[in-house]
This record gives C-alpha cells, sequence and structure tokens, in this order.
C-alpha cells in the first residue's frame, strides 16, 4: 500500500504487641538487653544474592553489602549495542538470561541495525528515566530525526521527519511480525492485517526471590499524527508479557489504555500534539474528529515528530505526536524466568513511522495489578 498514501510505563515492620508477646517476657532477662520474644529488627532482614534491594525499607536485601542501593548499569553503553547491551540501558542490570533483537514477533532475523539505539536524551526536553542512557525502538531511524546523521527536520520537504518516513527493511510486509491478535481494531478504526519493519527487543530475565511485579516507563511517538488518525495505516506499541502470574500464565499485551486499546495515535494516553485541530483526514473513508491533546508540545521539538505545517482542513498543527511519559506494571513469580517482548511496527505500509523510548525498569516487592498509567 506504499503507494496508497501521500507522503504529506516501604517494607513496613508492624509489632502486634498482643498478649502472646506479653506472657513471653523474662523477667531475669539481663538488664539493657530487649525482651527476647520482640526479636531484633535486623532478624527480619535476610540478606540474599537472589534479592533485588528494595528501596528505602533500611535492608541490604541483595546482600551485596550496601543498605538500599540502586544500581545503574548503562553509562558507557554505546548508540549501537546488542540487546543485552539494550537490556542494560533500561536497567536490567541482574537476572538477564538472554535478549535478542529481531524484525517482529515470530520472525528469527535481526531487523536494521538504525531501528534500535541507546540515547543519552530525545530532543529538546526528554531525558532518561533512570541512570544515564534510554532505549530507543522505531519502525525508521531510532534517533531524534529519521535519518543517522540528521540533526534537523525541514517541515516544507519532511526530509527527515518521521511523517514522511523511511523504509528500514525490504519493504514487504512481514509474516507473524505482530504478536497473535495484532494489529488491533479499535472502536471504529479498521486496521490493515498487515505489519513492515516491524523491530521486536525479547527479554528472557530471572525474577527475584522477593519481587512480585515488575514496572517499566515508556513513551510513544508516531507520525501519523493529525491526518492518519483512526485509520487503517495506525502503527503500534505492545508489551509482550509471559509469566505464570499474570494472565493465567497465557502471553498478553501489558500496555493499554484504560479502554483497554493498545498505544497508537488512537490511544486516550497520546496528547503530546495541537488541540483543537482536525484529524483523520487522510482516511479511507476520511473519520474527522477534533483533537483534545493537552500535552507539553515541548516534548516534541528537536526531534522529527515535530514538523508544524498544513495537515488537515487547512490548520496549523505539529505534524506528529506523543504519549509523555506511561509507565506500566504487571505481576510475576518470584524466581521465575519471565519472558518480555518489547515491539512496534508500521501497520498497513512502510511509510509514517512511529518511535519508542523505554527506560527504568524496576522490580516490585508487592502484590501488582496490571495498569498502565501517566507518570506525573
Amino acid at each position: 500500500m506504499s503507494g496508497a498514501r501521500p507522503i504529506a510505563l516501604a517494607l513496613v515492620l508492624a509489632a502486634a504487641c498482643g498478649e502472646g508477646a506479653r506472657s513471653s517476657f523474662d523477667p531475669e532477662a539481663e538488664a539493657g538487653a530487649p525482651p527476647a520474644s520482640f526479636g531484633d529488627a535486623a532478624s527480619t532482614c535476610v540478606p540474599d544474592p537472589a534479592n533485588f534491594d528494595v528501596p528505602g525499607n533500611g535492608c541490604d536485601d541483595d546482600g551485596d553489602g550496601v543498605v538500599d542501593n540502586t544500581p545503574t548499569c548503562d553509562a558507557d553503553l554505546p548508540v549501537f549495542s546488542d540487546a543485552a547491551g539494550f537490556a542494560r540501558a533500561l536497567g536490567v542490570c541482574k537476572g538477564l538470561r538472554s535478549a535478542t533483537f529481531t524484525r517482529g514477533h515470530a520472525a528469527t532475523t535481526p531487523p536494521a541495525d538504525g531501528q534500535h539505539g541507546i540515547l543519552p536524551a530525545f530532543g529538546k526536553v526528554i531525558r532518561p528515566r533512570e541512570g544515564a542512557r534510554l532505549g530507543v525502538l522505531s519502525t525508521g531511524w531510532a534517533r531524534p530525526y529519521d535519518d543517522v546523521q540528521a540533526t534537523s527536520c525541514d517541515p516544507a520537504t519532511l526530509t527527515h521527519c518521521f511523517k514522511q518516513g523511511v523504509q528500514m527493511q525490504n519493504g514487504a510486509p512481514t509474516p507473524g511480525g505482530a504478536p497473535p491478535g495484532y494489529p488491533k481494531a479499535v472502536g471504529s478504526c479498521a486496521v490493515s492485517d498487515q505489519v513492515f519493519d516491524a523491530i521486536s527487543v525479547k527479554l528472557a530475565i530471572e525474577v527475584p526471590k522477593n519481587a512480585r511485579g515488575f514496572s517499566l516507563d515508556f513513551d510513544f511517538y508516531s507520525g501519523e499524527w493529525p491526518d492518519y488518525v483512526c485509520t487503517r495505516f495506525n502503527d503500534a506499541f505492545v508489551m509482550w508479557l509471559s509469566s505464570s502470574a499474570f494472565n493465567g500464565g497465557v502471553p498478553e499485551n501489558v500496555a493499554f489504555d484504560a479502554a483497554q486499546r493498545p498505544l497508537s495515535v488512537n490511544s486516550a494516553f497520546f496528547d503530546r500534539c495541537t488541540v483543537g485541530t482536525q484529524t483523520g483526514c487522510k482516511g479511507q473513508p476520511p473519520i474527522f474528529q477534533t483533537s483534545t491533546c493537552g500535552g507539553d508540545l515541548s516534548e516534541l521539538e528537536e526531534t522529527g515528530f515535530y514538523a508544524p505545517g498544513l495537515y488537515c482542513n487547512g490548520q496549523l498543527s505539529t505534524g506528529g505526536g506523543a504519549t509523555g511519559w506511561l509507565t506500566t506494571q504487571a505481576a510475576v513469580t518470584p524466581g521465575e524466568v519471565m519472558s518480555l517482548e518489547l515491539l512496534i511496527w508500521d501497520t498497513g505500509d512502510p511509510k509514517f513511522d512511529s518511535t519508542v523510548l523505554v527506560d527504568r525498569f524496576v522490580w516490585l516487592p508487592d502484590d501488582t495489578q496490571t495498569s498502565t498509567t501517566r507518570l506525573r
């Protein structure tokens, strides 16, 4: 379909002082020593290298000799790195069993090298959520502009803008590029079943003994906004989790909005864009809507997703947009090896590229409900 489109995210210790505790009090105990039944606070802290260090609980959970330290491991990573380096950029510093880049969910061949990157920043505003680097996956170039050496994008010609897009693979659809059930239609917005320029990073991670969940921050961008909102070309990002603690052990996406919609320009989270402008004017047929964006447009500046122009009904707007930083959390089972796949693709053709930033992978010590929320 490439000819069909014009280029135009405390451990609390409670002492229950009931009758049982009082009855074990030893009046002969050495003066100044605590009653034996009350124990020692340190006895509840059992360091183990198989644990992660829970921030703020005053315990050296992982037994590395330092209390409450949160490690980072991305300071010296190059822009071009393998998938294990990409995992480190997210904050996965321990427990990584395997990491692989592919051209999609069922693919085994690698994507174009330029589709993944490790950056110290993205544009004028966006900085890493932890450490010194963040990870980038893209259906185009995983850089601020849609070319490896570009330092700007030209709104007049859309050169190096994600709104024009580049073909990163062979221009043909990728069979099995998306996971089962995807691409997924959203409401009345029909979607093509063809996937192009997909990139996936598959991570197998050993869950610490004291973890019952994880969270990961992400920020989705697309050059399809505003003219291709609610069309068959809407690109998507999914976070595909396999864990015995989630969904009965059946792998599924954990990154979605309140209406259970996957991340795309149709998501309610997509609000780094121009408010009050018409969208959807290039649909076949067009589905006209008026944007309700209210996010910070400065997050698009100095990236190829800014590109102001007259896209729908002669109204000036950005030529792209984003969700801003979101965080997804989900349950996992202590000690298991979980599988997490981060996957983004072009839908319908290899034009009008989309990008996702990912960072700050964190283990959670408490029972965790699956959710995606906006970071404040």
